[in-house]
């Protein structure tokens, strides 16, 4: 089976690390920074995205992001936009202040 918009190929995790008084700016998150990822990737094969609170707070981690590709190489070429990726690297900064961990995973 081949990778489709409806069959994910690719899934990119993004972990921010709990800490105290960490900053995590949902509205931002949700007004600026996803329209600004969408811009940039959705081009690129980039299906869904989907933000969340971790609820329970003893876990290491605070919020995870998901993001969909149609493919690796739809991923490839969107990290070897240098606007783009440089855009939205800049922009993370107006979301958390936490450090955020890149998990990239090949659907199974």
């Amino acid at each position: 089976m081949s990778s489709s918009p409806t069959t994910p190929g690719l899934i990119i995790t993004l972990l921010v690390k709990r800490k105290p008084n960490l900053t995590f700016n949902e509205t931002y998150l949700h007004e600026t920074h996803i329209p600004l990822v969408e811009k940039h990737w959705g081009p690129h094969g980039l299906i869904n995205r989907t933000a969340a609170r971790v609820l329970d707070e003893t876990s290491e981690y605070a919020y995870s992001i998901t993001m969909t590709w149609d493919s690796e190489e739809a991923w490839m070429k969107a990290a070897q936009d240098e606007e783009g990726m440089r855009s939205v690297r800049e922009d993370v900064g107006g979301v958390t202040d936490g450090e955020v961990i890149l998990i990239i995973g090949k659907v199974l």
